[in-house]
């Protein structure tokens, strides 16, 4: 899957961005998270990479919702979030088409059935694959239309203004997610050319829950990443 960027102007920096960033700055412009953005400064302050992110991003209630607060902490029930559902649609997106071939490895879950969407993404800086996941969850009665074109707005031009807004936004903490395996594989010396060595990774996700928002099962899968090979990738 490709991350097409090009629409989206989050920061005006001092010095160019670093490749690899390209979907960040993609979800800095719609969420207004704080973005890592590599070596160097920017108008905008972010965090440096690595830094520690908060156990929850928003309230349990999103004000810019349109809801009231009793509609929302009533609509936060517990929702049953499990990947081996059959509602459940996974989106792996790993390429962009703009300063790099090949971004963070991002895998986004949809919930179908529960309107809630986790977002896992693993850092290809080196192979420790540093990764952070968010969950976010939508009111009950929100359209999947309308989560669809919010996820499509993370990886496109963000074009969808009429996307749908989540309730509640979740850290999901980075101790609950294991690299479990990695492999370098033979695709490797066509992407080596680029800049990269391709892994092919199998991590878990431990079973957890929160504030009675949600209850996600535990699951294991696999994802490629494409390690800048010219960062001097580390194993520790």
């Amino acid at each position: 899957m490709l991350l097409d960027c090009r629409g989206v102007k989050p920061l005006t920096t001092k010095t160019p961005i670093h490749r690899r960033n390209c979907f960040r700055l993609a979800v800095a412009a719609l969420t207004g998270l704080s973005v890592s953005c590599g070596s160097g400064s920017s108008e905008m302050q972010v965090p440096a990479t690595g830094e520690a992110t908060p156990a929850i991003v928003n309230p349990l209630t999103n004000p810019d919702s349109g809801l009231s607060n009793d509609t929302q902490n009533n609509d936060l029930n517990d929702r049953l979030l499990d990947r081996s559902a059959s509602t459940t649609t996974v989106l792996e997106i790993d390429s962009c088409f703009c300063l790099a071939p090949h971004t963070d490895t991002t895998k986004i879950y949809n919930f179908t059935d529960q309107k809630a969407v986790l977002v896992l993404t693993f850092d290809n800086e080196d192979i420790r694959f540093d990764t952070t996941a968010r969950l976010h969850l939508f009111a009950s009665t929100e359209s999947s239309e309308g989560i669809s074109l919010w996820i499509n707005n993370l990886y496109s031009d963000a074009l969808f203004s009429n996307a749908a807004k989540p309730l509640a936004d979740f850290a999901i903490a980075d101790d609950t997610i294991s690299i479990t395996s990695r492999a370098l594989l033979e695709s490797a010396e066509a992407t080596a050319a680029e800049g990269y060595d391709s892994y092919r990774i199998e991590f878990s996700v431990d079973g957890q829950s929160a504030d009675s928002a949600y209850t996600l099962s535990g699951f294991s899968d696999t994802a490629t990443v494409h390690v800048q090979s010219n960062t001097g990738a580390t194993s520790g």
